[in-house]
């Protein structure tokens, strides 16, 4: 059951997998319906606000490159670490 639950995100999600979080999240919940909880909404628009005009460039499946208007990031999730 999970391997078919998953395999139907992924196909739903193939252009959207390229997204920053912030729109991947807006993709899923346009699609689906959901519904974040009133903590998660404060946690998104709070990190929406911090992050606005920051651009995100996927380097592989793991490492994204975020520079913001002062420092340029490296973001690994994998060894979840950012510099």
């Amino acid at each position: 059951m999970t391997s078919d639950s998953a395999e139907s995100m992924n196909v739903l999600s193939v252009d959207a997998r390229k997204m920053p979080i912030i729109p991947l999240l807006e993709f899923f919940c346009r699609k689906h319906s959901i519904v974040l909880t009133k903590w998660a909404e404060k946690v998104v628009s709070k990190n929406e606000e911090h992050t606005t005009g920051w651009s995100v460039s996927g380097v592989s499946n793991a490492i994204y490159q975020v520079p913001d208007f002062k420092h340029g990031g490296i973001v690994d999730l994998r060894q979840e670490t950012c510099t």
